[in-house]
């Protein structure tokens, strides 16, 4: 209870501070200036095409756990229309995409808690391995040193506390379920598909590798279109370690991501200004993006569906 007044009051405190920068303050700067640059397009294109390659990952994986075979159109709705859910209300989106998984295509919690995890452990470790790379590339200071040892110790200790947590959660659904000799029967099958699938993970890893590269370019892309003076390795530094953040702090509220942008690019490149402008900017953009591949994405199913 306590953590949903503490998710609520920093919701508040986001979106006071968003709207005080975007309607009250008076800066030398157009707010809308991403919308309105020529190249928008491009960063549009871009975003579909991230949001098209994150669907894809986390249907190859859910396609390998699942006893029959899927169809991309189908999760890949599912999964948007959940990115949508989430961006609105932080997490809930996930228990809408198992629901639905459930109702539509018949796949049981463990398959999809499973599935979940494994992609947000791979995306968290290929995430953290670029920052690693680029802190000893780009760091410094001392301030950038402090910083990027913080960046370490959260994600320690979120690992330690992930397993732990994870243990506890299956340990509540075997001592819940009457008859757990099934669901012991799957997670022997699922450590099965585990070891006998490592060239698929391993190509989905690449994927990821891939998936990062083109967001840090996105990002960089936005930047530079706004004048901003950043090299490609700052701004990739910036990028990464607030998504880190982003998803290593245990508190959910909407405009998270744009508040610690700005922290991080205050810390690693104090000189460019307008970063909460700029990140606003960028959201307003994934989300028309989103409901563009959302309304797209259900027309195709519907054609599929005759």
């Amino acid at each position: 209870m306590k953590k949903t007044y503490l998710n609520i009051f920093f919701q508040i405190v986001a979106l006071t501070l968003i709207v005080k920068v975007l309607f009250f303050d008076e800066v030398e700067y157009d707010k809308l200036s991403l919308l309105k640059t020529d190249q928008i397009i491009l960063l549009i294109m871009f975003s579909i095409i991230i949001k098209l390659l994150v669907t894809f990952l986390f249907f190859n994986i859910l396609n390998i756990f699942s006893t029959k075979k899927l169809r991309y159109s189908d999760v890949n709705l599912i999964h948007l229309q959940g990115g949508l859910i989430n961006n609105i209300l932080p997490g809930v989106g996930y228990a809408f995409r198992y629901y639905k998984l459930k109702l539509y295509l018949n796949i049981d919690i463990l398959k999809y808690s499973v599935s979940q995890i494994i992609f947000s452990l791979t995306l968290l470790l290929v995430y953290f391995s670029a920052a690693a790379i680029l802190g000893f590339l780009i760091i410094a200071s001392y301030v950038n040193l402090v910083f990027f040892v913080i960046i370490i110790s959260i994600s320690l200790i979120f690992t330690f506390q992930f397993r732990y947590k994870l243990y506890n959660i299956i340990k509540k659904i075997l001592l819940r379920n009457k008859n757990t000799s099934f669901l012991v029967n799957d997670l022997k099958n699922i450590k099965k598909l585990l070891s006998k699938n490592k060239k698929n993970f391993f190509l989905i890893f690449i994927g990821f590798i891939i998936f990062i590269i083109l967001e840090c370019y996105s990002f960089y892309l936005g930047l530079k279109f706004l004048g901003m003076e950043i090299s490609f390795f700052n701004s990739n530094y910036i990028f990464i370690t607030t998504t880190l953040l982003t998803a290593l702090t245990f508190i959910n509220f909407f405009g998270k991501f744009e508040l610690i942008l700005v922290l991080s690019a205050a810390i690693i490149v104090p000189d460019i200004s307008y970063v909460l402008i700029f990140a606003v900017n960028l959201r307003i953009i994934n989300l028309f993006s989103l409901i563009l591949l959302i309304i797209k994405s259900s027309v195709l199913k519907k054609i599929l569906d005759k």
